[in-house]
């Protein structure tokens, strides 16, 4: 965190404490200078958690009404609406003013950022109310937009410490999405699963995802990408193995064999390969021919 960050934090908690209106706009003054922010380029994500987030610690003090935010979720900077994200997600669990609807808005927000600052808000405020983060998650999982989902899913691992067993039950739906940040976004919560000591439990996900007449081939073959399946190699061998066999030759497929090599499972997929090679199946052999 450098130090203009540092000041801006201590401006910010200043005014919250304060919950003057004039006093809150002159500090988010300084935060549409940022750079970051004022020229409405895109937000790398350690921006997000490393100056987005802190400030809007800053901003969550109960004194500040809600009111005096709600025109930052509107702002034309998304820097400003990232800032509201976090904060409302700050504040929802704490019966401050902010209402589901607020959180609705700034959910379905068009760009990725300011739902991605409302995830880590939602995530850090909901720690003493897990079962609240559930609910709202299991609504927004089942929404017809596919933003709110995506922020759905991207919450799913802050609830494996209390709620394990029906996350797993909420990711089987999400493969029939043809959303593309919707589908990376289950990507990258199930590799977070996977990663939590729940490998076991992904792997038999992803075979019966594999078993299906039209398996989502690229939610399955990117979550094996991940270095966690390498140290499970036979088993995730096993699932491309199933897809090949479907299938025959394919990008993604291929894509993941090469990961596992690049992750240290070289010799289990060298093996795999001759072994498909001298299958029956057709599809497979016509897999190894251009591998």
């Amino acid at each position: 965190m450098n130090t203009k960050i540092r000041e801006l934090i201590t401006d910010l908690k200043g005014a919250a404490r304060i919950g003057h209106p004039e006093t809150i706009q002159t500090a988010l003054d300084g935060v549409r200078a940022l750079p970051q922010v004022s020229g409405n380029r895109p937000m790398q994500a350690n921006f997000l958690s490393q100056a987005i987030l802190p400030m809007a610690q800053a901003l969550a003090h109960p004194r500040l009404q809600a009111a005096h935010l709600r025109p930052l979720a509107k702002d034309p900077l998304a820097g400003l609406r990232a800032l509201a994200g976090a904060v409302f997600g700050l504040r929802y669990f704490r019966q401050s003013g902010i209402t589901l609807e607020d959180l609705r808005h700034l959910g379905n927000d068009t760009r990725i950022e300011v739902r991605d600052a409302l995830v880590l808000g939602l995530a850090e405020g909901s720690q003493e109310q897990r079962q609240l983060l559930f609910e709202l998650v299991n609504v927004w999982i089942g929404a017809d937009s596919p933003r709110l989902q995506q922020v759905a899913i991207k919450l799913l691992p802050s609830l494996l410490n209390t709620h394990s067993s029906p996350v797993l039950d909420m990711l089987p739906p999400l493969t029939k999405s043809s959303d593309p940040d919707v589908r990376a976004a289950l990507v990258n919560s199930l590799i977070t699963i996977a990663q939590a000591d729940l490998a076991d439990q992904i792997l038999e996900l992803l075979s019966s995802w594999a078993n299906k007449a039209q398996p989502n081939i690229w939610v399955i073959a990117r979550t094996l990408s991940g270095s966690w399946a390498s140290k499970r190699a036979e088993k995730a061998l096993n699932i491309l193995r199933t897809l090949a066999s479907h299938i025959g030759p394919n990008k993604q497929i291929s894509n993941a064999l090469q990961a596992l090599e690049r992750h240290g499972a070289e010799k289990a997929v060298r093996s795999a390969l001759i072994k498909w090679g001298q299958d029956a199946s057709s599809n497979l052999q016509a897999f190894v021919k251009i591998t």
